[in-house]
């Protein structure tokens, strides 16, 4: 099985730890697609750093050419048709996974770009306070 052909939704399932790390070590992982991501992060809150570089191969989270993908399922980038139950998901894992990936370039990407939401969120309900 493939990452494609993986039913991503049975990630989110409640799993046990083993029973997680058997189905992810029983699919062959590309590494550079928004599924792969989504897995990862799905995965990232219950295996340790260790486990998910044997299982992907990588940190996929420093993979700077995965950022249009990481964008577009977080809801930095919008999109047609978002997939609104991976972006909850997603938006709801990373903060919890934030210090086992902090010297990652897509979780820095992450909380800067929080941050500047946040900011924007800030500034824009103090101006429309003022002009009320």
């Amino acid at each position: 099985m493939n990452c494609v052909e993986m039913n991503l939704d049975a990630l989110a399932a409640n799993l046990s730890h083993d029973e997680l790390l058997a189905q992810l070590k029983g699919v062959s992982w590309c590494g550079g697609c928004s599924d792969c991501l989504y897995a990862f992060i799905l995965a990232a809150q219950h295996l340790s750093s260790e486990e998910l570089l044997d299982v992907f191969g990588a940190n996929l989270l420093d993979k700077a050419e995965l950022m249009t993908a990481f964008d577009e399922m977080v809801g930095f980038k919008r999109v047609l048709h978002p997939n609104m139950v991976r972006m909850v998901r997603v938006n709801k894992i990373m903060p919890q996974i934030k210090a086992k990936f902090a010297d990652s370039a897509l979780m820095k990407h992450y909380v800067n770009e929080s941050l500047k939401q946040y900011e924007s969120d800030l500034f824009e309900d103090y101006f429309n306070m003022s002009m009320t």
